[in-house]
């Protein structure tokens, strides 16, 4: 009942933003035309068609994104603007896109890229201001929710909470209620006793479980939400059968991930249910497909326009201070920790031979413009070279040695997860910071942390704000690289 008005808002709240940007494209037309006094190429039938690119695109984009209730419905105004901000860069791609794919001539680019400033700000303002006027507006008068709790007595409840009683804190879980209350549920009660909810005078204890029906009946209420599961199964029978009898709407809060010490998928099969407990949007064919595409369009351009001087230069510098081939290649472990070999430029002296041994700070055996070009990474350019032939993808984890992989994995349980996709030339890790030496178990198991995360939320947004943010650090390389 929560989620799907939780859905409903974001819908609402993205067709505002639509006919809000709509109505300020056809201003900026006017002022254009009017104030300006600019004669616009074309005329008012070829720009309408990029309104509705536009509005195409903020729907696109509110479908894909996954922190959109994270961050417009429940965040603060930081991750507002933040959320503003990858909207625009994403609609502005689409744009792009699309002017490009046309090949349109009509258009004038001037106009177009004007009302980029205009679109982040009608983008931020909205996201400002709309999402609590709407829950104001609509989640009022009948479609306020009367909502009765119930709370197993310890003894007759499932004991998840002994597992990790931190996640069960009072005050988090009071703040979870009062966020349910900006959806339009008022909680009218509590039926048991719960120790959260002591000293909340505006949660009436209305009785025992056993007096259900006669409260439902007496408080009003059009919803029960229990708070934990009964130790047995005859006693939620029970409660289905009162619900349905009364036409009471039953939700139960459940925290399986604590039990399990992970987070919880549910899934259905061709009839059967599923517990997973990773995610792997990359299993998807369509998304590796466009993964693929986008490995193969970067992965060319880079081959054919920027390694080539890159290489030259590398080439001229290693004739001066460290002669001996241009490429140095390597064993790595790839998906399924199939091996494959490395390209990278040279960035050490041809006669050390000290492969397994990690560079370190100031390392002996890294010619002087060798270490520029580890500091800016561009001793990885070659690795291009392993995406276009398919051993490697533009970002995903990090691919390691195959002995610092048996160490590893012995240190960290969920090690080996990495090798469910292609390694990556750059990733999440890498755009942290986490790079450079590992002394000690806790950088490699942040770095870890990062890989899992990248497989668990993979986009093509995210794959794309990766590139750029690693096309910056490759001009503004951080200390941490050496």
């Amino acid at each position: 009942m929560i989620s799907e008005r939780q859905t409903g808002l974001i819908a609402i709240h993205t067709a505002i933003q639509g006919v809000v940007l709509l109505v300020t494209y056809l201003i900026w037309i006017s002022l254009w035309e009017g104030i300006v006094k600019f004669r616009l190429a074309g005329n008012r039938i070829d720009y309408s068609i990029y309104a509705v690119a536009m509005i195409l695109a903020l729907v696109l984009v509110t479908l894909i994104s996954k922190n959109f209730e994270k961050d417009i419905v429940r965040g603060g105004w930081e991750r507002r603007i933040r959320h503003s901000f990858r909207q625009a860069v994403s609609m502005i791609a689409c744009l792009v896109f699309f002017l490009v794919a046309t090949k349109d001539v009509t258009i004038s680019r001037a106009f177009l890229f004007s009302f980029i400033p205009v679109l982040f700000l009608v983008l931020a303002t909205t996201n400002l201001l709309v999402p609590e006027w709407l829950m104001r507006k609509v989640f009022r008068g009948q479609a306020t929710e009367p909502c009765l709790l119930l709370s197993w007595p310890q003894e007759e409840a499932e004991g998840l909470a002994s597992h990790h009683p931190d996640l069960y804190e009072k005050k988090t879980f009071r703040e979870w209620l009062d966020d349910q209350t900006r959806f339009g549920v008022h909680f009218v009660g509590l039926l048991g006793k719960d120790e959260r909810l002591q000293g909340t005078p505006e949660i009436k204890e209305l009785g025992e479980i056993g007096d259900l029906s006669a409260v439902l009946r007496t408080s009003g209420a059009r919803s029960l939400l229990m708070l934990n599961f009964p130790a047995r199964s005859t006693q939620l029978n029970s409660i289905i059968e009162i619900c349905e009898t009364k036409g009471v709407h039953l939700s139960i809060l459940h925290d399986l991930q604590v039990h399990f010490g992970r987070p919880v998928i549910f899934r259905e099969t061709n009839g059967m249910h599923l517990l997973q407990f990773r995610r792997e949007p990359l299993q998807n064919p369509l998304y590796r497909i466009i993964k693929r595409l986008f490995d193969l369009a970067v992965a060319s351009l880079v081959i054919l326009l920027i390694l080539p001087p890159v290489a030259l230069v590398v080439w001229l510098m290693q004739r001066f201070q460290a002669a001996g081939p241009l490429f140095y290649r390597q064993e790595r472990s790839g998906r399924g920790n199939k091996p494959f070999m490395i390209w990278k430029f040279r960035s050490m002296y041809a006669d050390r031979d000290e492969e397994n041994k990690q560079a370190i700070r100031s390392d002996p055996r890294v010619y002087p413009f060798g270490n520029f070009i580890r500091q800016t990474s561009l001793d990885e350019l070659p690795q291009f070279l392993n995406v276009l032939s398919g051993e490697m993808s533009v970002v995903g984890p990090r691919p390691h040695l195959a002995v610092h992989n048996e160490l590893w994995e012995q240190l960290l349980r969920p090690y080996q997860l990495r090798s469910r996709v292609k390694p990556g030339i750059t990733g999440l890790a890498q755009i942290r910071g986490l790079r450079g030496e590992v002394n000690q178990e806790i950088d490699i198991r942040r770095r870890i942390e990062c890989d899992l995360e990248y497989i668990e939320k993979w986009s093509f947004l995210l794959d794309l704000s990766l590139v750029v943010a690693t096309a910056f650090q490759v001009i503004f390389p951080k200390k941490s690289a050496y």
